[in-house]
């Protein structure tokens, strides 16, 4: 048959609409939680995949990526830029696509255009070196992979009169505007007009005196940020039994998708908030949401049993209180309750009503498509968070992975200071 550009044609569209039936016959035995997301992301990836595979560097690009992935400084990268410049824009969204380094950035495919263009063009400025989240203090060669991280600060403020959730919201707003976020707050009223007390079942109504209920307790924040981020400050009614003129708050993050992100958020916390907030361990926590569009209903049984054989060597490590809600039969009814279920092709909103009922020390969001880690006691010590948001990353993807290496260690008596060594 002689080859011909439409016999060519023909061929393509073929491959693809074979990748197209492959890539759905593969997502639907097992459907994610948040199964249309996961389900359209895998096949954009399969298709992705398939059309970088069939193009290569060449042996100059390769020599000149291991460069690119090894560099320690930005400023390194700014010589490979210059060489990149005279390539092809192609070549270089190929190079992109192939980078580690362009994947611990969690770069879209939007912001490697954005990259190719800016190459181009001459260069990266400030600005652009910002809106694609490359750190400013830590090593490039130090970055990891990570997933979209949420963190919840559940802490308290001193002489609420005086200590308003505005002034706090003012000085996060503050915070961000000075790194070149623009932060704009917006008061959002009131997010409850219902007292604490009157929420609680009776007989525990003498726990939550109204002498602790306050209208400040209504006050609902939002902090947004340039390139989109998001803070809250608000309530939260498990942070009710605050001493006298304590009141409680919450601090969620933006989502950090970004090394930068996390800089900033970790400076906010180490120069705002720990001057301005107190800690709560007692009653309040740090609540850690990974991102997990990828996360099936067998890997999340997976991972639940997973946390059960290494619970007792967490609970040593980390000391949660006694109301972080870190009993263990939790973990062995969502394990119960999921498993009962038969493996059903699920949505997000059924998974969402019979798991996050019962909502332990790790949980399944189906709102937001997250596992969260809800065992941590309240923090503003930088080192300790991070800490627990490195756990927390390094044991879902370890557990999802299935690693050879802490499967092992899971079925050790080895503490969790080994684990952080895998």
């Amino acid at each position: 048959m002689r080859i011909t550009d439409k016999n060519i044609m023909k061929l393509s569209l073929a491959v693809v609409l074979f990748l197209i039936i492959s890539c759905q016959s593969t997502t639907t035995v097992q459907r994610s939680p948040s199964s249309f997301t996961s389900k359209f992301e895998s096949c954009t990836q399969i298709l992705k995949d398939f059309f970088i595979s069939n193009r290569e560097l060449t042996e100059d690009q390769k020599d000149l990526l291991y460069q690119f992935d090894q560099a320690v400084e930005f400023e390194e990268l700014e010589a490979i830029h210059s060489q990149m410049k005279q390539w092809p824009k192609k070549d270089i969204r190929l190079f992109l696509g192939s980078s580690q380094l362009a994947k611990k950035l969690n770069m879209t495919d939007h912001e490697a255009d954005f990259y190719v263009y800016r190459i181009k063009d001459g260069g990266l400025s400030d600005f652009d070196r910002d809106f694609l989240g490359f750190p400013r203090k830590t090593k490039l060669t130090a970055l990891n992979e990570y997933r979209k991280t949420g963190i919840e600060i559940e802490g308290m403020i001193e002489n609420p009169s005086v200590n308003t959730y505005k002034v706090v919201a003012d000085l996060i707003k503050e915070f961000y505007s000075k790194r070149g976020k623009h932060a704009v707050v917006y008061d959002h009223g009131t997010q409850s007009s219902v007292p604490i007390e009157d929420i609680r079942p009776y007989d525990e109504q003498e726990l939550y005196p109204k002498t602790l209920y306050s209208k400040e307790n209504e006050k609902f924040y939002t902090i947004e940020l340039r390139f989109g981020g998001k803070l809250e400050v608000k309530f939260d009614e498990s942070l009710a039994r605050t001493p006298t003129n304590h009141l409680g708050i919450e601090i969620t993050s933006p989502i950090l998708d970004k090394p930068l992100d996390r800089e900033e958020f970790e400076d906010l916390v180490q120069f705002v908030l720990s001057k301005t907030l107190k800690e709560y361990p007692e009653e309040g926590g740090i609540h850690i949401h990974l991102d997990a569009p990828d996360i099936t209903l067998e890997d999340y049984v997976s991972f639940l049993k997973d946390y059960q054989l290494a619970e007792k060597r967490i609970m040593s490590y980390f000391e949660p209180s006694k109301t972080r809600l870190v009993q263990p039969y939790l973990i062995t009814k969502q394990i119960e309750t999921l498993e009962s279920l038969g493996q059903p092709k699920l949505n997000a909103s059924r998974f969402s009503k019979k798991i996050e009922m019962i909502r332990g020390p790790v949980a399944y969001s189906g709102r937001h498509g997250t596992v969260e880690f809800r065992l941590f006691n309240s923090t503003l010590v930088v080192d300790k968070m991070r800490t627990m948001v490195d756990f927390s990353q390094r044991f879902l993807d370890l557990s999802l992975k299935r690693d050879a290496a802490f499967l092992r260690w899971l079925s050790s008596d080895e503490p969790l200071e080994n684990f952080f060594k895998l």
